[in-house]
């Protein structure tokens, strides 16, 4: 199936020792889609969370995300998370017990933020992040529930340059 989808950005790291990380960011449609691929060659099950800080404006939230309010009449932006597992994602706001909901642009300093989490346990996961006008993100989601494999944004591996920090040009 042909799309006009941009690849933006693909990237890896082995920081989690034995997971392995990979985001992917695609443009299709006026919708990012921010695909982090989870996995490990070792046996077990783990736990898995993304997070994501959104400023502190008017957000209509839910499980899958929220619809955020830019203000004085603009555009409403939807963040809307799908996973690959089970998935559980919650809000929090200036939260003092966690701590979560801050945000710091200055040392010492800190203000309220909306933080979301979603938290999934498995061998590993691929989480699908959602970002763009609510209508046209409504609409990728609704397309991707339908095509039923998950795979819509998955990027070969085989068409990626590599380029390892501190190797030189």
């Amino acid at each position: 199936q042909q799309s006009d989808a941009t690849t933006i950005f693909v990237g890896e790291h082995f920081g989690y020792d034995p997971v392995v990380h990979r985001r992917s960011i695609i443009l299709e449609q006026d919708v990012y889609a921010i695909v982090d691929e989870l996995s490990s060659e070792g046996e077990g099950i783990r736990h898995f969370r993304l997070h994501w800080l959104v400023a502190d404006l008017t957000l209509d939230r839910d499980a899958g995300g929220a619809t955020i309010h830019l203000g004085s009449g603009g555009p409403a932006i939807r963040l809307h998370v799908l996973c690959s597992e089970r998935q559980s994602g919650n809000w929090s706001r200036a939260d003092e017990s966690v701590p979560r909901g801050w945000r710091s642009r200055y040392y010492g300093e800190r203000e309220p933020a909306w933080s979301y989490e979603n938290l999934v346990r498995g061998a590993g996961c691929r989480f699908t992040t959602l970002m763009g006008a609510a209508e046209a993100v409504e609409q990728m989601r609704a397309r991707i529930a339908s095509d039923g494999t998950g795979a819509l944004f998955r990027v070969p591996v085989d068409t990626l340059a590599t380029h390892r920090l501190g190797s030189g040009p």
